[in-house]
């Protein structure tokens, strides 16, 4: 990543967390919106940029197809959840719908990653799964190579859906933080930015509005933390939201609900973490669920 300009890096990111991301990292694509979503020019621009990602081992890109396979996605999403029974179905269909030049590189690959996190006390083998689906003959047991990807500091979503996402919002990285059990004993999570005494004070603020408004002003609040958008201070700025909100007239702006979309996705990711790794064997798998989290400026406190 270091000989990467910021226009690569960006265009990897978006790509790590684009509405047409998928379960697996291989999607389809349209240039002309994807250019427009990031605000460049489709031929001048965009396809430049996806040509040095390929060049560089980050992507795949059929020009055909117009498919693309983020090559270094299984660093930024655990492959034991697409192998998991809710996904697994949804998993073996997208990888059938890849360009089929690509399918063997990729399903060794998956089992790969699928390997470094396998526990040996665990009789279900994902792997397994991928041999019997697309008979590749016992010699794929075999313990892989290992991967020379290289790792970027992002997160990016697990899509649960079969096609592309309505969602066209800007995806910005998040900071919120803290996990927060509320009177309805549901979860808020607060901006990380916040002091001690401020959280104090925006929790007692947000005890009458509902769980699901309180959050999208916290997402709100975590967005404008980040813009540094807060000048007068968070509780004032808080104050002025709240009005707002009384009067039927807040908002979530773009870059509140690429909050709102990132901390979705991780809480996703986290409870998927929490359900199907075995915690108390998988140290590996923990340390990259911490690194994950601690990418994102996350951290959980009550």
């Amino acid at each position: 990543m270091s000989r990467c300009t910021i226009e690569d890096r960006f265009a990897l990111f978006y790509l790590l967390t684009c509405p047409a991301s998928n379960i697996i990292g291989c999607y389809a694509i349209t240039p002309r919106i994807a250019a427009a979503e990031v605000g460049w020019d489709t031929e001048s621009q965009f396809l430049p940029v996806l040509r040095r990602l390929a060049e560089g081992g980050f992507i795949k890109y059929d020009a055909d197809t117009c498919f693309v396979w983020v090559r270094i996605w299984w660093e930024h999403h655990h492959p034991k959840v697409a192998m998991g029974p809710t996904l697994c179905k949804k998993t073996m269909k997208q990888i059938r719908a890849m360009p089929t030049s690509w399918t063997m590189d990729y399903l060794d690959d998956l089992l790969t990653q699928l390997h470094e996190y396998r526990d040996p006390k665990d009789s279900k083998d994902p792997g397994k799964i991928l041999i019997d689906e697309f008979s590749l003959g016992s010699d794929r047991t075999s313990d892989p190579e290992p991967s020379d990807r290289v790792s970027t500091p992002y997160q990016s979503p697990i899509d649960t859906s079969d096609g592309n996402s309505n969602d066209n919002n800007t995806c910005k990285s998040i900071n919120t933080t803290t996990n927060s059990t509320t009177s309805k004993n549901e979860t808020l999570y607060f901006p990380s930015k916040l002091k001690e005494q401020e959280l104090l004070i925006v929790k007692k603020q947000l005890e009458k509005i509902t769980t699901t408004e309180a959050q999208d002003i916290l997402d709100e609040m975590a967005a404008a933390m980040n813009h540094n958008k807060i000048e007068k201070g968070a509780i004032q700025w808080l104050s002025g939201v709240i009005k707002n909100h009384e009067l039927g007239i807040f908002k979530l702006t773009s870059a509140g609900k690429g909050i709102k979309q990132e901390r979705t996705q991780l809480h996703f990711t986290e409870e998927t973490y929490i359900n199907r790794l075995p915690t108390d064997n998988d140290s590996n798998g923990l340390r990259k669920v911490s690194s994950v989290i601690a990418n994102l400026s996350y951290s959980k406190s009550c």
